[in-house]
């Protein structure tokens, strides 16, 4: 019985301990990108003495048979709600989440298209996007660090990508964010905010 008590009291506290890494971690999210057409997924659980990663396969999505026209459009009606909610919750759930997330982008690339003129335009066009990016960064999370390196050649048609963008998101915060769009979910259109329809009553004399 003794040994019992012990067994169960052993596993309670290698439970909590669990639970209190678990919440007091940060899930780690890597995407790499290598070359034109190879990315790398990786994810796990980060702490500050600790790393664990955990990689991940791709999935494609392959579309299903094809419909009738008047499938397609109620189809579609339908997807188009459904995204449009769909898109409400993500909104709500990022705004939680991303004031306390950290993002870390770091590597090089290196372009050319064969023209030195198109070159030079396109090189100037993704600098200025690099720029949006590197600004919204710094206003939609706490900590964020660009370290690109975008090089032309001008003499030959190249592209020869090495970049790696890493997430930190504290679980306690996601599961906070998770929580409010629950919340959210749960409301009525009229506690969201929605319009009220109202009924229709004619005047009478």
């Amino acid at each position: 019985m003794t040994t019992m008590i012990w067994v169960l009291f052993s596993l309670v506290v290698i439970l909590a301990v669990s639970l209190v890494l678990v919440l007091v971690s940060d899930l780690w999210l890597e995407l790499h990108i290598t070359g034109p057409f190879q990315v790398d997924i990786r994810f796990g659980f980060c702490w500050h003495w600790f790393k664990h990663k955990l990689s991940v396969p791709l999935y494609r999505y392959r579309p299903g048979a094809s419909l009738s026209p008047k499938e397609i459009v109620d189809s579609n009606s339908t997807k188009l709600i459904s995204l449009i909610r769909f898109a409400q919750l993500i909104k709500i759930f990022l705004c939680s989440l991303l004031p306390h997330s950290h993002i870390h982008i770091r590597g090089h690339a290196i372009v050319g298209t064969g023209d030195a003129a198109e070159t030079g335009y396109l090189i100037g066009i993704m600098w200025h996007v690099l720029g949006l990016v590197n600004a919204f960064t710094q206003l939609l999370v706490s900590v964020s660090t660009i370290n690109l390196t975008i090089r032309p050649e001008f003499s030959a048609i190249c592209l020869d990508t090495d970049i790696s963008c890493i997430v930190y998101l504290p679980v306690l915060h996601i599961i906070s964010a998770a929580v409010k769009t629950v919340k959210h979910c749960n409301k009525t259109d009229f506690q969201q905010g929605g319009r009220k329809v109202w009924q229709n009553i004619p005047f009478r004399a």
